[in-house]
Order: structure tokens, then C-alpha cells, then sequence
């Protein structure tokens, strides 16, 4: 943390002391820093919630790896709920995957509706007669892709229709 912040030969000072982040007189000795900030667990390190801020009480915080990469100045900000947020912090906090989240950014949806849309599951299930089954299990049973019966979920197709023989073309010459 000090080295960066005021030593131009890191590798690091262009980031932080040429940026002109400091570190507050109180933390420049380790005592005070480890006072202040209690003892490093394993796998955190210090982070500061205001990425253009001082390494200064109230501005920082032990974290881990993901926690980290919230903090950077290169990450995306969107705006979720009314509020300015670091964008992995939205995908995370929803519980889906990054793609996912990106895949509906850019199709068009907004932050709010990227993260509120249910994921699609892998193995969902359909009633045909009463009974159950996933999708996966249903195709195997009428012999077609278990896409072939997504798509006809999809299209509005219910019942054993779902279940039918893919239609062939017929070529004639």
C-alpha cells in the first residue's frame, strides 16, 4: 500500500500515487494500520470502496479476490434498483452467471431486467397426461432432440403434440 502510493519505482505507482491516492498519516505505520483494520485473514487484502479515494479509515475494507474486482476502476457501472452499482456485484448478487448476464445486456434488456429474469432450467419438467418428467427424459421416451420438444414448449404446444415425430420433407422429383 505505500509502496504504491509513494514510491515511483513500483510497478504499481501509476496507479495509485501517480493517481495521487495517499495513505493517511495514521496507517503509514503498521501499528496504527493493523489497529484500525484488524489482522489480515487469509485470502483478503485491503480494499478502498471509493477506487479514486485515500487508503484511509472509512474508505477501506478486508476483502477477498471477488470482492476486489468490484473495485476497480475499469469495471462497468450500471445503475440496478435507483442505484449506481459495479456490474459483477449485479450478476453475483442475482445468482446468475456472468454470460448469462451479459447475453441479456446485449440483447437489449436493462440492468434490473438482466438480473430479474428467472434462469432457464436445465432440467425442466413437463406434464403430459398427468405425469411429469423433464424435458430430457420425455424426448428419449417419443424417440426426438430434447430441443425439438423445447421448441414446442416455447411455441405454445401442450400434451402428447409435444411428443410427436419431427415432420419430414418430402422431395419429389
Amino acid at each position: 500500500m505505500i509502496d504504491r502510493c509513494y514510491n515511483p519505482d513500483s510497478k504499481d505507482f501509476k496507479d495509485y500515487g501517480g493517481r495521487g491516492i495517499q495513505v493517511c498519516d495514521e496507517w503509514r505505520d503498521v501499528a496504527g494500520f493493523v489497529a484500525a483494520m484488524g489482522p489480515k485473514r487469509k485470502g483478503q487484502s485491503i480494499d478502498r470502496l471509493d477506487e479514486n479515494g485515500h487508503y484511509e479509515p472509512g474508505n477501506c475494507r478486508r476483502t477477498d479476490a471477488l470482492g476486489q474486482g468490484e473495485h476497480k476502476r475499469n469495471n462497468a457501472i450500471v445503475t440496478r434498483s435507483g442505484a449506481q452499482r459495479h456490474i459483477a456485484s449485479v450478476w453475483r448478487e442475482a445468482g446468475i452467471k456472468e454470460s448469462t448476464f451479459y447475453n441479456r445486456l446485449n440483447a437489449g434488456m436493462t440492468p434490473d431486467q438482466a438480473a430479474s429474469l428467472p434462469v432457464r432450467k436445465r432440467n425442466a419438467t413437463v406434464v403430459i397426461d398427468g405425469e411429469e418428467k423433464t424435458i430430457v427424459e420425455w424426448a428419449k421416451i417419443a424417440g426426438v432432440d430434447s430441443a425439438t420438444i423445447r421448441n414446442r414448449v416455447k411455441s405454445g404446444i401442450v400434451g402428447k403434440a409435444l411428443l410427436a415425430p419431427p415432420r419430414t420433407k418430402k422431395i419429389t422429383a
